[in-house]
Parts: structure tokens; C-alpha cells; sequence
């Protein structure tokens, strides 16, 4: 059996040990690299690193949301557009109403003629029958009964001219009225079609925004490995 070496040999052979192997048994294990590190938009405080498949999901996501954001914004744009169109037509129909309300006062101008005419012949009928009804000779009679004539020419004159300008204007009414019938059927028809389009619109806008939110709150300002994400983008 061999006889044991000394302590003081064992520490003199410690201290006689080269620096470079004194320093590797002094130093401690080396960290793993963790590579360099990125975040989505500007770092928030206290963000937790995201996992490798946690940044899957968000880098899925945000592709995900660049893509359906121009479909969004089309809509709205369109819907907008639509608006604009329908508030034309708005504009269009202040006109046309202001040529129905000329129509109104068109016939209440007609009306009012027509009973004026209606009073005068009536007068006129009242008068003929009781000059007829006492007949009478010589120069007066004669004189009266030509300005009866005379006024009867004048009031038939008169009841053609209106009767005329009636037709006229009762055409011309018909035409305008079926224009700004047909101009309130054609706007209310596309306020109808913007509504339901302003509605799915809505739907879609709020869906994406809340898509959006959660991926904000999910994503936004964590930290993450570039190396990971190199590796996702690899298929890994």
C-alpha cells in the first residue's frame, strides 16, 4: 500500500498549475447567446419576450391584418362615395322641388282665373236671360244687345285662352311631376342600398378594428428573438 502525499504537495501542485488552466477552473460556465433582440413598433416596458410560437401567431396575425386592411378601407371609400352620390340626388331634389311648389302656385293661379271667368259668365248669363226675358226695340235695345255680343266673343275669347293655357300647363306639370317622382323613387332606393351597405360595412371596420386591438395588446412592443423569427420565416 502506498503511503498518502502530503497536503502541502497537492496545494503546491494547484499553485504551480499554468494561469490559462487556473482561469478556466476559476471562471464560471458562459451563458447561452441569446441573440438580438427586436420588438413590433416602439418597446413597452416591462413586455414579456415572446416565444417562438407566440411570435408565430403574431407575425401570422400582422400579415394577416395588412391584408384585409385595404379591403376595409375600399369599403369605406366606396360607402363614402355612395353617400356623396345620394347627397347629389338630395341636391337635385331641392330643385325639382322648387319647380313642384311653382306648380302648386301654377294652379292655384289657374283656379282662381277659372272661378273669376266661372263669375263673369254667370253674370253675363244672369244679364243676357232678363234682356231676353223683356225684349225691347229701337236704338238702346239694339246698342245692348251688340255689347252683349261683344262681351260674349270676349268671354269665349277668354275661356279658350284658359282653357288652352290649362292643358299647356297641366302637361308640362305631368312632366315635371313624373321626373321628381321618378328622382325620390331613385334616391330612396339608394339611400335604402346605402344602409344596408353602411351596415356590412360597419360590421367589417369593427371587426378589423378589434382584430386589430387584440393584436396591439398581444403583439405590440414585445420583445422577441430575431432568431426566431428568421427561423419561422425559414419554415421552422
Amino acid at each position: 500500500m502506498s503511503a498518502s502525499l502530503p497536503f502541502a504537495w497537492l496545494t503546491t501542485a494547484l499553485l504551480c498549475l499554468p494561469a490559462t488552466l487556473w482561469a478556466q477552473a476559476a471562471a464560471k460556465p458562459a451563458a447561452p447567446a441569446q441573440g438580438k433582440i427586436s420588438t413590433f413598433g416602439d418597446a413597452k416596458a416591462g413586455g414579456k419576450l415572446l416565444t417562438r410560437n407566440e411570435l408565430r401567431e403574431c407575425l401570422k396575425d400582422q400579415t394577416a391584418l395588412a391584408e384585409r386592411r385595404p379591403k376595409v378601407e375600399a369599403e369605406r371609400d366606396a360607402v363614402q362615395r355612395e353617400m356623396d352620390e345620394i347627397k347629389q340626388l338630395d341636391e337635385a331634389l331641392k330643385a325639382d322641388a322648387s319647380a313642384v311648389e311653382s306648380i302648386k302656385t301654377g294652379v292655384a293661379s289657374l283656379n282662381e282665373r277659372n272661378q273669376e271667368l266661372s263669375r263673369k259668365i254667370a253674370d253675363f248669363n244672369e244679364r243676357m236671360t232678363k234682356f231676353q226675358e223683356s225684349p225691347r226695340s229701337g236704338p238702346s235695345a239694339e246698342r245692348q244687345r251688340s255689347n252683349f255680343e261683344t262681351e260674349k266673343v270676349a268671354l269665349d275669347k277668354s275661356a279658350q285662352e284658359l282653357a288652352a293655357e290649362r292643358t299647356a300647363f297641366t302637361s308640362k306639370s305631368e312632366q315635371t311631376l313624373k321626373v321628381y317622382n321618378a328622382r325620390v323613387t331613385a334616391r330612396d332606393k339608394a339611400a335604402g342600398e346605402w344602409n344596408a351597405k353602411n351596415a356590412q360595412s360597419a360590421k367589417l371596420v369593427q371587426a378589423y378594428e378589434t382584430d386589430r386591438e387584440t393584436w396591439a395588446a398581444d403583439c405590440a412592443g414585445r420583445p422577441y428573438r430575431e432568431d426566431d423569427e428568421i427561423a419561422i420565416k425559414s419554415g421552422k
